[in-house]
C-alpha cells in the first residue's frame, strides 16, 4: 500500500510541474516567475479558471483514491460460519462407514441375540447309545402292574414296538427323548397281559443324536431311572451291569459333553 501512496504523490508533483510549465506558457514568461505561478494556482479568483477546476477535480480524485485505500486496509467484516453436527467432517477412523451410509437413514443399535438357557439340539455328529439298567435283587424278578405303574409315574408312555417312551414335542412332531425296554429279548412289554407279565430288570436307553441336547436328556433319564429303582426296590447299574457309582455317572456326563462338542464340530462342517 505504501507503492500506492509513492506512485499518487510522484504522479501529482508531475501533474503541479505540468500545471506549472502550462502557466509560463500562457503568460509568455512574465510575471513573477514561480511565485506567481503558484499564488496564481491557489488564490481565489472571480473569474473562470481551466486551471483551477483541472486541480480541484484532481484533488477530489485524490480523496476519493485514499478513501478506496483506506477500506481496502481495513480488515474484512466476516461472520463466524456456523457448522452443524451432522456436516462436521467425519473422523479418519468413521469416514468409510458415514460413507457407506446415507446421512438421512437413522442409525440402528445393535439388536443382541437372546441368550437360550438350554444348549441347541445334537442333530449332526457320530451314533451314540447310553444305557442304564434297573435289576430286581438277585433271585427275584419285577411283577408287571408294578412295572407299569412304576413308569408311568416318572412321565413314561407306552408306544412304538410295545415299549415306554419320554415323548417329546418338537417342530417336526413327537420324538422319544428316552425310551425303556424289557431287559429280556425281545425287549417288549406284554401289554395285553400286564397282569402275567414279570421281568428281572429293565433297560433305560438314550439314543444321540436327536433333536435334543444329550446331556440334558442324560439327566432326565438318570433321574427317571433312579425314581422306579427306588419304587420297585431294584439296583442301579450302569451299561455293563454294575453298580451305577457317582464317578460312572461324572464320567458318562464328561463323554456327553465331548460328543456335544463334535457333534457341533460336524454341524459347522456340514454347511
Amino acid at each position: 500500500m505504501d507503492e500506492l501512496r509513492w506512485l499518487l504523490l510522484i504522479i501529482g508533483l508531475l501533474l503541479i510541474v505540468g500545471v506549472y510549465a502550462y502557466g509560463r506558457y500562457q503568460d509568455g514568461g512574465e510575471g513573477d516567475g514561480l511565485l506567481a505561478t503558484v499564488r496564481g494556482l491557489f488564490q481565489k479568483r472571480r473569474r473562470r479558471n481551466p486551471l483551477h477546476e483541472q486541480r480541484a477535480d484532481f484533488d477530489r480524485a485524490l480523496d476519493e483514491l485514499d478513501s478506496v485505500v483506506a477500506s481496502e486496509d481495513r480488515e474484512p467484516d466476516i461472520e463466524p460460519l456456523s457448522i452443524e453436527p451432522e456436516d462436521r467432517e467425519p473422523a479418519v477412523d468413521e469416514a468409510p462407514r458415514r460413507a457407506a451410509e446415507p446421512r438421512s437413514a437413522p442409525r440402528e443399535e445393535p439388536r443382541e441375540e437372546p441368550q437360550s438357557e438350554e444348549p441347541p439340539p445334537e442333530t449332526h455328529g457320530e451314533e451314540k447309545i447310553v444305557v442304564l439298567n434297573v435289576a430286581a435283587p438277585e433271585g427275584e424278578v419285577f411283577a408287571g402292574p408294578a412295572v407299569f405303574e412304576a413308569l408311568e409315574s416318572v412321565g413314561l408312555q407306552m408306544g412304538e414296538h410295545d415299549i415306554f417312551h419320554r415323548v417329546l414335542d418338537t417342530r417336526d412332531g413327537r420324538v422319544a427323548l428316552f425310551s425303556v425296554a424289557n431287559i429280556l429279548e425281545p425287549g417288549h412289554f406284554a401289554v395285553d397281559d400286564r397282569d402275567a407279565f414279570e421281568t428281572p430288570g429293565l433297560a433305560f436307553f438314550l439314543r444321540l443324536p436327536g433333536p435334543f441336547d444329550g446331556l440334558a436328556a442324560f439327566e432326565q433319564m438318570h433321574a427317571s431311572a433312579k425314581a422306579v429303582a427306588e419304587a420297585l426296590g431294584g439296583r442301579l447299574l450302569d451299561s455293563r451291569r454294575c453298580n451305577l457309582t457317582a464317578q460312572a455317572v461324572e464320567h458318562i456326563r464328561e463323554e456327553l459333553i465331548e460328543h456335544r462338542r463334535r457333534a457341533h464340530l460336524a454341524a459347522r462342517q456340514a454347511r
